[in-house]
């Protein structure tokens, strides 16, 4: 079994690493699908520290694993999603089908993880937030093709955080306020290790 997870951790998973994420979108660098989700899961491993009821494995392990099958579909664009009605009804029965093949012929389950709805929220936020910070940096640096990007990530983020109670959803409030602050700072010698190495020259 082991064997089988070793071939598709070679043969497939690492090929996240070339899946370029907002790939009709210009950009300062390229945004892989790996970098994503290894992202997210940092966010996931953040983001349970508010919530004293959930697996915190579980939602990290989950987080790196949520676009595994865009190594074999490609990251299919917002836009086309939306424009095309039925695009994400085919992709989920694709999915679907991708997930059975990958659970037959390399003993891993995608969904063996049994999370809690609240656990699936915290992941959704996760890879929500994380799709903002990569948005907020583009335009930070003057990349104009990732505004509206990062107005609707926003506007999304704020809509998946209805899906928790109220209380939760203050605490969430409280850290996406400080996340903007942060990254709004950023390239502002802010950062801790940078006005170390000053002190010391």
């Amino acid at each position: 079994m082991i064997e089988k997870k070793i071939e598709f951790y070679v043969h497939h998973f690492r090929r996240g690493r070339f899946i370029k994420r907002f790939s009709t979108t210009p950009q300062f660098e390229p945004y892989s699908v790996a970098e994503h989700s290894y992202f997210t899961a940092v966010l996931g491993w953040i983001l349970s520290d508010l919530f004293p009821d959930v697996d915190r494995n579980k939602i990290v392990i989950s987080c790196l694993f949520h676009d595994t099958l865009e190594v074999f579909t490609g990251d299919v664009i917002r836009p086309f999603k939306v424009f095309a009605r039925n695009v994400n009804d085919e992709l989920s029965t694709a999915e679907d089908e991708l997930t059975s093949l990958i659970k037959k012929n390399f003993s891993i389950n995608l969904n063996g993880l049994c999370l809690t709805i609240k656990e699936r929220n915290i992941v959704k936020l996760a890879d929500i937030v994380e799709a903002y910070c990569y948005t907020f940096e583009q335009v930070k640096m003057g990349n104009k093709y990732f505004s509206k990007f990062k107005i609707h990530l926003y506007l999304d983020t704020i809509k998946q955080m209805q899906r928790f109670t109220f209380s939760e959803r203050k605490k969430l409030m409280s850290f996406f306020i400080s996340l903007n602050k942060i990254l709004d700072e950023v390239g502002e010698s802010t950062n801790i290790l940078l006005r170390w190495g000053g002190e010391n020259e």
